[in-house]
């Protein structure tokens, strides 16, 4: 997407770990978006399955927990993505805002 190039250039002037984290909260809201289900779902199917996450073909989806599809009457109109602690710590956090 558009955005996400946008924020890939934006990243690129900023410390190694803020970037760091800060794909990854991207890889995770755009993998809840475009799968409409958790980013950490994605991580169990392949661990589950054997198979890796080069399954999806699209570099920015993501298996690690930490985004949430955002649902307003019942259909998926983005994603957010929490980075920065631990899986399950993320993933509190972004069920807390929404």
């Amino acid at each position: 997407s558009s955005s996400l190039s946008l924020m890939e250039r934006k990243l690129t002037k900023v410390p190694l770990l803020t970037s760091a984290i800060s794909f990854r909260r991207l890889k995770s809201y755009y993998t809840a978006a475009r799968e409409r289900q958790p980013s950490g779902n994605l991580g169990v199917w392949a661990k589950d399955t054997g198979k890796d996450m080069g399954y999806w073909t699209d570099s920015k989806i993501t298996g690690i927990a930490g985004g949430l599809p955002i649902i307003i009457d019942g259909k998926v109109v983005g994603g957010i993505g929490i980075s920065g602690l631990a899986e399950s710590d993320d993933e509190q956090i972004a069920k807390s805002v929404l």
